[in-house]
């Protein structure tokens, strides 16, 4: 730096600490009494006024320390140091420096403390999030409403597989119309549990869709014969995803109606219903999602307004 000349600390401790010996000495000087002319008996009398305007300028130069203005006088001035364990290095923390893998001049920025160990996963907002994750993802990391998605903060805290199971067991045509007619066992509803539909009827919600007749030929190691088989598919579409679940003939397809239970790491706040079916929506800070498909470990979610995903994992 050149041009200006700024005391530090210890400089300064040193400059007060002389000034008030000083400003002590001048004051006593000018309390010391008169030895007045003979005759006075020697007697010693009291000023009856002080010159205070040295004093005044003292305390001047004191709220104004000098500055200097030769362009060629080098000052030093301290700056923050660290010392590395890992390399046993100690050097000079520039603001693009980095401590817990945050710029330091980040952390100056929002006033963070530099020596605080834990720095990095503190919270001083009570956003949910802690300072490296704000940090990385660009917000303030000391203003709860400037924070990242809370959908970022989602976690699977319950998974249950609920299999829907559906056979299609066989097809023929109306003897009137000619349209087909398909025969559908549902293995786990107790009452008609089979069902003769046609295209576009409901059963349980789901909407029949196109078939298509397929048989093609295998070779049987058993009978050691090539067999023709009958692999015939049938849509039939999810009554909320809107997406097609393939039966294949004389096999039971399990389609997925599983169940989970979110929770948001966010303090006072939580998803809108926490307990959602797949396909159902529920609410995050206003938003809306809904819930996909899932495992026991992640979640498939998408957001309702512009049909981003996100994968949501486990809250363990």
């Amino acid at each position: 730096m050149k041009g200006t000349f700024e005391l530090r600390p210890e400089q300064w401790v040193l400059f007060g600490a002389f000034i008030f010996l000083a400003v002590v000495a001048l004051v006593k000087a000018m309390t010391l009494p008169d030895i007045n002319a003979a005759g006075d008996g020697g007697r010693r009398t009291q000023p009856e006024s002080y010159e205070t305007a040295k004093i005044e300028k003292i305390s001047e130069r004191l709220t104004q320390p000098s500055a200097i203005q030769d362009t060629d006088h080098k000052v030093y001035v301290s700056r923050l140091v660290v010392y590395k364990p890992s390399t046993q290095v100690i050097e000079p923390l520039a603001d693009d420096g980095e401590i817990k893998g945050m710029k330091v001049g980040w952390l100056k920025q929002h006033e963070l403390s530099l020596e605080d160990p834990n720095v990095d996963i503190s919270d001083p907002d009570q956003d949910g999030f802690n300072n490296k994750e704000e940090h990385d993802l660009g917000t303030n990391p000391v203003d709860f409403e400037d924070h990242p998605d809370f959908i970022q903060k989602l976690c699977l805290k319950e998974y249950e597989f609920v299999p829907f199971k559906m056979r299609l067991m066989g097809y023929n045509p109306d003897v009137n119309t000619g349209e087909l007619i398909y025969q559908i066992k549902l293995p786990e509803v107790q009452r008609r549990g089979t069902r003769m539909v046609k295209k576009d009827d409901d059963i349980e919600g789901y909407v029949i869709g196109e078939f298509r007749k397929k048989i093609v030929e295998r070779y049987n190691p058993a009978t050691k014969i090539t067999e023709k088989v009958n692999v015939s598919e049938l849509d039939v579409m999810h009554p909320i995803l809107k997406t097609p679940v393939t039966l294949i003939y004389d096999t039971e397809i399990e389609s997925d109606e599983s169940r989970v239970v979110f929770h948001l790491k966010v303090p006072n706040l939580s998803p809108e219903p926490a307990s959602v079916k797949r396909g159902e929506t529920f609410v995050v800070d206003s938003v809306s999602y809904q819930f996909m498909s899932a495992t026991e470990t992640t979640a498939l979610v998408r957001q309702v307004d512009n049909g981003q995903e996100f994968t949501i994992n486990s809250c363990e």
